[in-house]
């Protein structure tokens, strides 16, 4: 099911996300002494997380984990790990434990199983999952058409598999960076609470084209259109 909350500006959408995350995180830490996080990069998030960096938080039991990440290292300005890095140093969170999944592999696919390794590692499923949404109806490293896309979203499949390998068609939204590693769709919907963060008449345009689009062309709507998961939306012009 969505769960939609539409709000009249930014900065009232990030602080309902952080609120719901925030309550993510203290929950989990109450749980299981630790809270799991899943998180994108992309600048629509940065106020959010240089925000949430500033809560008061017990930050030694919290892991950040990443969504998806460009094959770059993470020196690279189209870095995921080193943006996610750079917002919370900024607010302060200078030790964040964050898991990355660029390898020294020379290309994702080579890259993979060490990857999986590092975040099966992590023991159990996300607490919380944060996914952004592009023009072209991306989510994660979802791209349409692209190389890989039936394995991220298939059903089947290897139950404790986690991540795929995608290879995006170039477009104005990949960049030139389109060798990607991602979460696959079965592991987000693991994820306690799952939340879509997304912005502009342009974004809302698509999100709710998608609801009935088909996700080779709009791989979000393989969230948007399934039932097993509770989708937190949160939208702002």
């Amino acid at each position: 099911m969505l769960i939609e909350s539409f709000f009249n500006a930014k900065p009232e959408m990030l602080a309902a996300v952080q609120t719901l995350m925030v309550e993510s995180i203290t929950s989990a830490q109450q749980e299981y002494g630790q809270a799991l996080l899943a998180l994108s990069g992309g600048s629509s998030p940065k106020p959010l997380y240089e925000s949430l960096g500033q809560q008061d938080l017990d930050w030694r039991s919290i892991k950040i984990a990443l969504v998806d990440e460009r094959w770059v290292d993470k020196h690279h300005s189209a870095s995921n790990e080193a943006f996610i890095e750079a917002c919370f140093t900024k607010s302060g969170q200078d030790n964040v434990d964050i898991v990355g999944l660029k390898t020294q592999a020379d290309n994702a696919a080579e890259g993979l199983s060490e990857a999986e390794e590092r975040y099966h590692q992590l023991g159990r499923s996300f607490d919380f999952a944060l996914l952004g949404m592009g023009t072209d109806g991306h989510t994660a490293s979802w791209f349409p058409h692209a190389e890989g896309l039936d394995d991220a979203l298939s059903n089947t499949g290897h139950e404790h598999t986690l991540l795929s390998v995608v290879n995006a068609q170039p477009s104005k939204v990949t960049g030139p960076h389109t060798e990607r590693i991602t979460l696959n769709k079965k592991a987000v919907l693991k994820a306690k609470t799952v939340a879509l963060m997304i912005s502009g008449p342009e974004k809302l345009a698509v999100y709710q084209a998608s609801k009935t689009a088909s996700v080779e062309d709009h791989p979000v709507a393989a969230l948007l259109q399934q039932y097993e998961k509770d989708i937190h939306v949160f939208y702002a012009p």
